[in-house]
Order: C-alpha cells, then structure tokens, then sequence
C-alpha cells in the first residue's frame, strides 16, 4: 500500500521553460567565483527516479565545460521511494523515457546498451542518491540550490510551512530554491526573494528566522523556544549604515525589503511608537500616522531607483507641538531586495499659524502640500497597478492548474474505464481457459477409459523412437509404465 500510494510522475527536462531559466539565471551565479577547491552543493529532494537529478548535473557540467577552473559538484538525491532510489541509481532508462533530451544531449551525455540509454559515468558520478524522508530526517546543510519541485502541493500548510524553513536553514546565504509551477511560498517574502515568479525560482533572504528546524529523532522539543544565533551580516549592516549616514546624524532606523525594522539607533520614540494589537516590528505598525503616506512614498521611490529619496517639511505631532522633520530613506545595498536607512531630521516647530477662515495658509505651502498629494496619489495607483497584475497572473495560473487537475481527472477516469474493461477481458480469457482446461481432462479421462476397456498392449514413442509410455502386457507387466 506504501508503494502504491507514492506519486513517481518525472522526466528529464520537466517543464523546459523552467531549466531554460535555471540555465540561464541560476546556474552561471552559482559557478560564479568558485575554483577547484570550491564545491557546489546541491540538493534534489523527492527525486523518484533519478530524472531531475541528472537534468541538473547535465546543466552544471555543460555550464563548467566552458570555464577553466572548475569545482566540484556534489549532487545529493533523495526520495522515501527505495525501490525509485535502486532504478535512480542503476542510471538505465528506455529511450521512450528520455523524451526531454534533445538529440545531441543524447548522444553526449548517454551511451546505449541494448533497449536502455545509460548516463555517461562523468555525470553519474555527480549524483549521491539515498532514501531520506523530507518530515523525518534532518536535512543536508550549506546548499547552493535546492530542488523540490511538485511535491509540497500534496501537504498541508504545517508540512509546508516546516519545509519552507528547513530548506531556509539548509540553504547558504543567497542560496536558490527551485519549486514546481504550481507551487508557490509568497507567504514566505521575509525568507525568500523572487528571482522568477513564473517559473518558481526564489533566493534565499540572510534573515534570522527566530528558529530551527525540528525532527523526530526521539527528542521532544518546542520549535518556538529553539532561537538562532544571531547571524554575523547583521553587524556589517551597522557599520554600511553609519557610513551611508555619517552626513546626517539624525535618528534612524533599518528595514529590509518587507518593510521589516532590523535596526534602531537613535532617539526614535517621537517617530515610532506601539500600536493597538500583537507586537510587530513592521514599520507601518509601528510608524506615526501623519508620517506612514510620505514614508510608503520614499520606499517605493527608493526601492525602484536605488538612490536616496528626500521629503522636506513634513508636518506632525509631537507631544501636543507642531513639529517639522526631514524624511531622508536611502539604500544601503545594492540589491533591490536589500537594507533601507530611514533618516528624520528634526527642523524644529512649526510657525504655529492655524489657517482660519479668515487667515489663508499660504500659497506656497499649498503648493508643496499638492506636489506631496500627487506623488503619494502616484504611488498609491503604480501599487494598485502593481497589485492587479499581480492578481491577474496569479488568477491566470489558478485557471492554468485547474484545468490541469481537470485535464489529469479526466485521464484518471479514462484509464480507470480501461483498467475495468481490461479487467473484463481478463477475466472473459480466464472463463475460456477454465472450460478448455475442463474439456481436456474429460478427453483425456475418455481416452484412458477406452484404451484401458480394449485390453491392447499399446506402445507411445517419441520422434527419436524412445519409449515414453506403454500400456499393458506389452513386457509381461500389467500396469502401465513411463
């Protein structure tokens, strides 16, 4: 029943858009600086039988044969499926099994042995493979790339949510995790940064997690109370931000690219403060109202252009006084999925002029208030903009996937509608072997009885004229020989 209920659907080059893209994007960066005594790790998990690991190994020995200093590779491939491991391992397919592999790959990097093709001994060697449970068993560590493609669309939210961080702690910081196109972790942006949203590749954010990951190994243990290091980047990310604010001086804090503070420094209380609910570090929670529309602006602005954003004269409330503050957010990092420094720059109380009815604010002060509106108005529509096409993809790959499954019921239900009439067939033959078998023992009952009732000695040869059987009196014997 274990075996039967094991999905083993794979092929070389499954989904080719999705490998054109890790041979494109990925493979090249995790080459990148590495020499002989490097060693790029790589983990395909939920393997079956063997396909995805060898399409990897394919694409990083193509991609090493043009550099001249080469690492080496260690491609680890696991699967719970032992019996998927020993055909994974054997390295022998049928040719109708390698219908991803265009001809010149095939005569590269396989050889042919009667009706099998067998992967070239350079790429085999790459390849470890061993039985190991995703659930059960502690993961492999220090990874470059990690593959586990259509596999987490068959747990539930808690096995997937348990992956997700085990593969953000087995992975090296800007490491790549490469998931099937069904399968998304957008509610996983703090660990992970898209690198290609179609096609489901994600690097690994330099995060701490607050955890780690937990297993089964007889130990009981609260994933909650397991807190992780703190991670060495953390202190470079002081000493960039000093730098990058040594021409200010004023009271700042780092988000990253969830808007997620990392770092205070400063007297920030009169610029953020707790808000009514479950503790949050997230900037907007945490921000001044009349600040929070500027603050999203500068971001947004900041994070699309890399450069520094300035607002001046933003007004707001500080202890019962009007106060004016300089809003400087500027990038610390050249990554587009970085560290942010958010500057204010305190520029006193206000003039303290209430406009009435019949004392106008001035003009100026209107106009630099419209120009703020409209940037922010601006802003705000790119973001809805953003966030339809966002939903309009994500829509259109709901539609993709349900016509999929319907598409897969379909054939489930046509091979079911085969198997029973096979089943049928098999079972006609068996009725027409069951009534010959029948028919053939009364013949031969029939010729026994009459042979036996003549009383004729009767002798049966063989081709070669040797005695197979005889029937009495044929040597002064009564009974019958063999």
């Amino acid at each position: 029943m274990f075996h039967e209920l094991l999905i083993g659907v794979t092929q070389f080059f499954r989904d080719p858009p999705a490998f054109d893209v890790l041979q494109a994007e990925v493979v090249p960066k995790l080459l990148e600086g590495k020499g002989v005594n490097d060693v790029v790790r790589v983990w395909v998990s939920a393997c079956s039988t063997g396909e995805e690991a060898y399409s990897i190994a394919i694409l990083l020995k193509e991609a090493m044969g043009k550099r001249e200093d080469v690492p080496k590779v260690q491609i680890f491939a696991t699967d719970i499926d032992d019996h998927a491991i020993v055909i994974a391992r054997a390295a022998r397919y049928r040719k109708s099994l390698l219908k991803g592999i265009s001809d010149k790959r095939r005569e590269r990097w396989f050889v042919q042995d009667g009706d099998h093709w067998c992967l070239a001994k350079e790429i085999r060697e790459m390849c470890i493979f061993s039985t190991h449970s995703l659930v059960k068993d502690p993961p492999f560590a220090k990874l470059d790339l990690i593959s586990c493609r259509n596999l987490l669309i068959y747990l539930d939210s808690t096995l997937q949510d348990r992956l997700i961080r085990t593969f953000h702690y087995a992975l090296r910081p800007g490491g790549y995790l490469f998931l099937g196109t069904a399968e998304s972790i957008m509610r996983y942006g703090k660990l992970f940064a898209t690198v290609n949203s179609k096609q489901r590749i994600f690097q690994r954010r330099d995060v701490a997690t607050g955890m780690l990951p937990i297993f089964p190994l007889g130990v009981t243990a609260n994933i909650a109370t397991q807190q992780a290091t703190p991670r060495a980047p953390l202190d470079d990310v002081d000493k960039r931000s000093r730098r990058v604010m040594e021409k200010h001086f004023p009271p700042y804090i780092v988000v990253d690219g969830n808007d997620e503070i990392v770092r205070f420094s400063g007297q920030t209380e009169k610029y953020l403060g707790p808000s009514p609910g479950a503790a949050s570090l997230n900037l907007f929670n945490l921000l001044q109202e009349p600040l929070r529309p500027a603050v999203r602006a500068a971001l947004l602005k900041a994070h699309g252009t890399q450069r520094a954003v300035t607002h001046k004269q933003l007004a707001m409330d500080a202890n019962g006084d009007h106060q004016l503050v300089d809003l400087v957010v500027e990038p610390i990092s050249g990554d587009n999925g970085g560290l942010y420094v958010i500057a204010f720059l305190d520029r006193g109380r206000s003039a303290g002029i209430v406009p009435t009815a019949f004392q106008p604010p001035p003009v100026e002060a209107i106009d630099k208030e419209l120009v703020a509106t409209r940037e922010r108005l601006q802003v705000t529509i790119d973001q809805f903009e953003t966030t339809n096409e966002e939903l309009k993809s994500s829509n259109e790959e709901y539609l993709s996937v349900n016509e999929e499954l319907q598409s897969t019921n379909e054939e489930l239900e046509t091979s079911k509608e085969e198997m029973q009439s096979i089943n049928e067939e098999l079972q006609t033959v068996n009725a027409e072997l069951s009534s010959k078998n029948e028919a053939l023992l009364r013949a031969n009952s029939d010729i026994k009885n009459l042979l036996d009732s003549t009383q004729v000695a009767t002798l049966f040869l063989d081709r070669q004229l040797r005695i197979n059987r005889l029937l009495k009196n044929v040597f002064g014997r009564e009974k019958t020989q063999h």
